[in-house]
């Protein structure tokens, strides 16, 4: 099982047993709240230079981003899949300049492209809510 698959697996079962629940409030807040922190624990591990430190951090913050997709679904944002495809639909929709044609040849051109792409991404998305194929 590929390791990704696996923290997605231990996440869904820590999320399932009822005593998890009568003792964390797990709700979008306080893993968001959990998600900052990890985060500044990762900038404090850069001033240690301790590679395995800050391996381990960089962990417990994909592990809160995970969590945060499960989570997610139950108040109805997407399932942990729309979520990764709607990512990657946006992260290259957002970048022509690496994905797509034009290609850009200056520093200042790859800003131009982004912001058009960012601008015209926008209204991709009012356009197509979740549900759409892209999703499925």
């Amino acid at each position: 099982m590929p390791a990704i698959a696996k923290t997605f697996q231990l996440i869904r079962k820590m999320h399932s047993k009822e005593d998890y629940f009568i003792h964390q409030t797990n709700d979008l807040q306080k893993t968001l709240s959990d998600l900052k922190s990890e985060i500044q624990e990762l900038k404090e591990t850069f001033s240690e230079n301790d590679p395995t430190h800050s391996c381990e951090e960089i962990g417990d913050i994909l592990w809160d981003a995970i969590a945060l997709t499960i989570i997610a679904e139950r108040y109805g944002y997407g399932t942990p899949d729309q979520i990764i495809n709607r990512l990657n639909h946006k992260i290259v929709f957002r970048n022509p300049h690496v994905f797509k044609k034009p290609k850009a040849k200056k520093p200042e051109e790859i800003c131009e492209i982004r912001a058009k792409a960012k601008e015209d991404y926008r209204k991709w998305r009012k356009q197509h809510p979740l549900g759409n194929k892209l999703n499925r």
